[in-house]
């Protein structure tokens, strides 16, 4: 089981970075906002695909006896989570008071 979840998060990496690197080519071309709207939903899609990946991995990591160690600011983790919740749910309104963690 666990060699068919790390051979399926690799399968699911290649169309990601695909993605990513396609729109990024798109957004340089397309300058109507109906087009902007859209390449901005598809970039959305697209991170909440990568986050899905890297939760993933964490967890196949975790399965195994591997220890896993990290150096990480808290603070930018969070800026970072808001960022992309703003582009989710533009209606709504964030307020963040952060010190560097």
């Amino acid at each position: 089981m666990q060699n068919l979840s790390k051979e399926t998060l690799h399968e699911l990496n290649l169309p990601i970075s695909t993605i990513k690197t396609n729109t990024q080519m798109l957004n340089k071309a397309l300058t109507d906002e109906k087009s902007q709207k859209r390449l901005a939903r598809i970039n959305t899609a697209c991170e909440m695909l990568q986050e899905r990946y890297n939760e993933l991995d964490y967890l196949i990591k975790m399965q195994s006896d591997e220890d896993i160690s990290e150096v990480f600011d808290l603070d930018e983790l969070i800026k970072q989570r808001v960022l992309f919740l703003n582009k989710v749910y533009p209606h709504v309104n964030f307020n963040i008071t952060l010190s560097p963690l």
